[in-house]
């Protein structure tokens, strides 16, 4: 079975593997890209090949061979032949998961399991990183060479997390070219063997959703997983293509600001300046959204934002984004002052921000 694109569709099919064989009485070899072997090594598969293949084949393979079937190379995705079910999938008719499921001919349902072996740590990581202690480490931006620009998350967002994270003793590794402008100083180019033992072994990753994130979902013992916006956590969230919930693991749509554009607000007002409310704070400036003030019980002494109490007077804005849950108070005393208000969990329902 031969695997088109990227890393997160080799892993499906793997993790997959064995009901596939169930149901056609075969062993599955999977085909797949030099780059992606690491793949069926997690899973302890070693009957696969390597081998890439252009659009212009892999529809003429699909147009010969539209089933699986023993002894014939078919290719493991929809786009190339059932694009119907291709556009199931992206309007929300099918989970990714169940279209793959559907297109390989089997049961509904399924979810992947976890890979099984994670990549030996080498001598070369550890110089890479200044033989600095892995759980000392925050793996920043994994994807970052890799990632298309829909799963992009903004420079300034990962700017200011480097910065906090600094600030408590941390040393922050982002996988980019290392002559970067952007991330000079933070930057170390890693192979993708290095990547996913790091991710398994590292204090913490921030990343963006990608193929990256299903390699690690299993291992990483903290691994915070960020979305561009809505529609794109609505088809890959982890928790639909896993057999299993990684409790250490969480997700979060960052793209608030075209959630608020969407609902006609210009600007708005942060109600709860924890970790959650920075983190919306940053997102939403990182996409030119006017954040005008915060609101807190605390004082807030920082550069760049007013901050107010709940008992000031407070400014008209368009929104009061609240990042806490409503203890019952919070929304009347703001609709007092003739404020809207709009909860967090609300606006990004199933997304833990």
């Amino acid at each position: 079975m031969v695997v088109p694109y990227g890393i997160g569709d080799a892993m499906i099919l793997c993790g997959l593997k064995r009901h596939i064989e169930d149901r056609y009485g075969a062993e599955v070899v999977p085909v797949i890209k030099p780059s992606q072997e690491i793949v069926p090594k997690l899973y302890g598969i070693t009957n696969y090949e390597l081998q890439a293949f252009g659009n212009n084949e892999l529809r003429q393979m699909a147009e010969f061979v539209k089933e699986p079937a023993p002894g014939k190379l078919f290719v493991a995705h929809p786009a190339f032949g059932k694009e119907q079910l291709n556009e199931s999938f992206l309007n929300h008719r099918l989970s990714f998961v169940d279209m793959l499921c559907e297109h390989y001919g089997i049961e509904h349902g399924l979810r992947i399991d976890f890979p099984v072996y994670c990549p030996e740590s080498k001598g070369e990581l550890r110089r890479k990183l200044g033989y600095t202690d892995y759980k000392d480490i925050i793996l920043l931006a994994p994807e970052m060479k890799s990632a298309s620009d829909s799963e992009r998350i903004q420079d300034n967002l990962f700017l200011k997390m480097i910065s906090e994270y600094e600030d408590k003793g941390y040393k922050v590794v982002v996988n980019c070219d290392a002559h970067s402008d952007v991330y000079k100083g933070y930057a170390v180019d890693l192979s993708l063997e290095e990547l996913v033992f790091l991710g398994c072994n590292a204090e913490k990753v921030i990343s963006s959703r990608s193929g990256f994130c299903d390699l690690i979902y299993g291992f990483a013992a903290d691994l915070d997983i960020l979305y561009p916006n809505k529609a794109f956590f609505d088809l890959f969230e982890m928790k639909k293509i896993f057999a299993k919930e990684n409790t250490r693991a969480s997700e979060s749509v960052l793209s608030i600001a075209g959630e608020l554009r969407r609902l006609g607000y210009g600007s708005a007002a942060i109600y709860g300046y924890g970790n959650v409310g920075k983190r919306v704070r940053y997102s939403l400036q990182a996409e030119n959204f006017d954040v005008q003030y915060v609101i807190d019980r605390n004082e807030i002494c920082e550069k760049g934002i007013d901050s107010f109490s709940i008992y000031q007077k407070l400014p008209q804005v368009d929104v009061v984004l609240v990042s806490i849950p409503d203890d019952g108070d919070i929304a009347c005393k703001l609709n007092s002052y003739g404020l809207n208000t709009l909860f967090l969990k609300d606006l990004m329902k199933g997304a833990n921000l």
